[in-house]
């Protein structure tokens, strides 16, 4: 998967954008944490691949597009990238049951809540939407945490 790195979704903001980043760009605001992430990048590399589920928005993506993936099914992140405070982190990816390789944000994809890094992947995700949302005057999204979800299992 070394050609992804030039791939042309890198260079451009994904289909899956719910706000426009152009416009957060002009706020001079950063979203993310250049330090946070550069360390979260790093511990991404070192433990690839790492299996996760594919979220709801990219689910709807996928099946708007005709791609024939289960999306029941964990894709396996064979390597990230990073693609500024425009795009963040990117994952390319591959479903088990296609050959299909996607590249798409990390926002968008589940970690499995025993996975190591499953707490600081979550903790990017959520700081990154709520960062997102709140330079487009929006209320943040209300996403329960993780402890949340333990007790109502």
């Amino acid at each position: 998967m070394a050609h992804l790195r030039h791939h042309p979704a890198i260079c451009r903001v994904s289909e899956l954008k719910h706000v426009s980043y152009r416009a957060s760009l002009q706020h001079n605001m950063p979203i993310d944490d250049p330090h946070e992430t550069a360390a979260l990048l790093d511990a991404l590399d070192a433990s690839l691949p790492i299996p996760m589920m594919i979220g709801a928005e990219l689910k709807t993506l996928l099946k708007s597009k005709g791609l024939k993936i289960d999306t029941a099914a964990p894709v396996l992140v064979e390597k990230t990238f990073y693609a500024g405070d425009e795009g963040g982190i990117l994952a390319g990816l591959r479903a088990s049951d296609t050959e299909n390789q996607l590249v798409v944000s990390i926002t968008h994809l589940v970690p499995p809540l025993d996975h190591p890094l499953a707490e600081k992947i979550i903790e990017y995700q959520r700081h990154r939407v709520m960062s997102i949302a709140r330079q487009h005057g929006r209320p943040s999204p209300q996403r329960p945490s993780r402890k949340n979800k333990r007790k109502r299992k």
